[in-house]
């Protein structure tokens, strides 16, 4: 994904938005007649409403990189104010809000990670007080805003200061990850398994990231752990699949182009102790990619369907559970 310092530089639209001096009043006062555009794809002189945004100097430029919270951060409300004076309005999104909100389905809340309200606390803490600390445990039981799986980054300093910090964080995928694809009684297999992966690539990237060897410990499971056997079960065959089709480029990049590069790697060390992280699960043996292409030589190129290679049946049999929690969630009519 490109870092906003890119977008400023390539991305014709953001250039043409912040081509002129910043003015917080635009959105208050009378719209102006016409905005220079002269990129392909609209008329000079031409100004689209839906796509009005208030001009940004250099500085003002500068200021929104300095502002951008990191996806762990809890901010205040005078923080929100300053960046709401940076943010354009836009019709089109107030109404795009505006419909989700009378969405039957809408989410009804939205919750902060507990790893995000434990670094808030960290941060706020006196240092000769975060010194005392042994270990810290995070229950993450509820699905949370941007990127949750990233947080554990911002615990990376207070580890650094602390080297007899332990911080375990429990993640209870039935809430994290198995309600937000469970819908009308089918889990949706390709869904699961990039959740899966992503917190997966996060826990493999700590340590290159400066988290201390041995302080972190992320544990995958839920409040029956019992139940979860087939979806380590799926992820094994995943990576089976993943490995076994590297050299058809074709299905492999149809299959996993939102996969990390090494997902099957990663599921390998979680099994041999390679990542800071467990299956709270019976794991059992380790896959065979061969047997596993051999059973689907009849899909491969031609059906390829995530749903006829990852069977998450035995984890529907529960609906009960997930219905449970996905109306902790969502509004149901």
């Amino acid at each position: 994904m490109p870092s906003l310092l890119e977008l400023i530089q390539k991305e014709p639209e953001f250039h043409v938005s912040t081509a002129k001096e910043y003015d917080a009043t635009l959105r208050d006062g009378e719209v102006p007649p016409t905005i220079a555009c002269s990129h392909e794809g609209r008329r000079p002189g031409k100004y689209d409403e839906s796509r009005h945004f208030p001009a940004y100097s250099t500085d003002s430029q500068q200021r929104i990189i300095e502002i951008l919270p990191r996806p762990w951060d809890i901010l205040g409300s005078v923080a929100l104010d300053e960046m709401a004076k940076l943010m354009p309005e836009s019709q089109r999104i107030k109404d795009f809000y505006a419909a989700v909100d009378e969405d039957v389905e809408s989410p009804k809340r939205y919750c902060y990670s507990g790893t995000a309200c434990a670094i808030q606390l960290l941060k706020e803490l006196r240092s000769e007080h975060r010194l005392n600390l042994r270990k810290i445990v995070i229950d993450e039981r509820y699905l949370s805003v941007c990127a949750m799986e990233s947080h554990a980054n911002g615990l990376i300093p207070y580890c650094n200061e602390n080297p007899k910090l332990c911080i375990e964080v429990k993640v209870d995928v039935w809430h994290v990850l198995l309600q937000k694809t469970w819908y009308d009684g089918r889990l949706f297999a390709y869904s699961v398994i990039v959740g899966v992966a992503r917190w997966l690539s996060e826990a493999s990237s700590l340590l290159a990231q400066g988290m201390p060897q041995g302080q972190y410990t992320l544990l995958l499971g839920g409040a029956e752990p019992e139940l979860l056997e087939p979806l380590w079960n799926a992820i094994k065959r995943a990576a089976a699949i993943y490995e076994g089709t590297q050299n058809i480029e074709e299905v492999h990049l149809d299959l996993f182009s939102r996969f990390p590069t090494d997902f099957h790697v990663l599921v390998r060390q979680s099994f041999d102790g390679g990542l800071p992280l467990r299956f709270d699960a019976p794991l059992g043996e380790p896959w065979d990619p061969t047997q596993v292409m051999h059973e689907l030589e009849h899909l491969i190129p031609d059906a390829i369907d995530w749903h006829n290679m990852i069977d998450l049946s035995a984890l529907e049999r529960h609906a009960h559970i997930l219905d449970a929690i996905r109306k902790e969630y969502y509004t149901v009519s």
